[in-house]
């Protein structure tokens, strides 16, 4: 029988190389949602990390202990997307509903909360300043916000 890998030797160069990730370690669980959690992030200094889902709550965790610091659950919707700036000042959430929830997190206050997409928000984004906000959502339209106001500055092919 022939070795019809060996009469083509293409065939094994076409193969993508497998890659070993480095060993991970599970430290803790961090457990206070009731549903599905569909968005994470860490704080720029690493000293807290935010997650929400589909209990339309947001979680504000010690990232060091894993301590349940703060909660938010006036959140209008599921949450599906987030981003933090890089101050660690103010959270952009992207809600099922296709809008955008802005948030002081020294206050935990909802400080505006904005419609723009049709569907769901899947995507955001924060400029390294907080000024501006990019989101994406099921419509398949990408908007450009304001970051202090929450008002639509651009939409899709206005950019």
């Amino acid at each position: 029988m022939v070795d019809r890998r060996a009469a083509r030797p293409y065939l094994l160069a076409n193969r993508t190389p497998t890659i070993e990730a480095p060993n991970l370690t599970l430290l803790g669980r961090l457990q206070r949602h009731q549903s599905l959690i569909r968005c994470a992030v860490v704080s720029p200094d690493a000293s807290f990390a935010i997650t929400g889902g589909d209990d339309c709550r947001v979680c504000i965790w010690d990232f060091k202990s894993g301590v349940l610091v703060r909660e938010f659950i006036d959140v209008p919707d599921r949450v599906f997307s987030m981003a933090m700036s890089l101050n660690g000042r103010m959270l952009v959430t992207g809600l099922a509903d296709g809008s955008l929830a802005l948030w002081c997190l020294k206050s935990s206050r909802l400080v505006h909360h904005r419609r723009g997409h049709e569907g769901i928000t899947h995507a955001v984004d924060v400029t390294a300043d907080g000024g501006r906000t990019l989101s994406g959502g099921d419509d398949g339209s990408v908007l450009l916000w304001d970051g202090i106001t929450a008002e639509i500055l651009h939409r899709e092919g206005d950019l």
